[in-house]
């Protein structure tokens, strides 16, 4: 089956670790372009050197979000209805990532500057 995200890891390399879990088939090759084009449909903000989605929740003072669209409330709903989740998740974040683009650090993390490649 084709997806629009090749994996590069399979179930069996994922250690079990209390919390995450890895689902590989939860979400089907339909299911994904669906959701792409969901997505691609609503306005990126390019404000953070890479495009991303805020919903329901923004970061930082005065960053309003908009709500969390029906495509991403029906996924939440699914989760939390299959058991993935016991919290209901009521913000959501989209990110874009390009190749070798990496995540910025955080202020959360010891060293809050420059930027993180797994």
């Amino acid at each position: 089956m084709e997806t629009l995200f090749v994996p590069t890891v399979a179930a069996e390399d994922i250690p079990r670790v209390p919390g995450p879990r890895y689902l590989p088939d939860y979400v089907t090759a339909a299911d994904e372009r669906s959701l792409a084009e969901a997505i691609d449909r609503l306005p990126w903000d390019a404000r953070w050197r890479r495009r991303r989605q805020p919903y329901g929740s923004g970061y930082g003072p005065g960053d309003a979000a908009a709500p969390v669209p029906d495509w991403g409330r029906r996924l939440a709903d699914r989760l939390l209805a299959d058991g993935v989740t016991a919290v209901p998740f009521d913000h959501l974040l989209v990110n874009e990532y390009l190749p070798d683009q990496g995540a910025r650090r955080t202020a959360t993390t010891r060293r809050s500057a420059g930027w993180w490649r797994p």
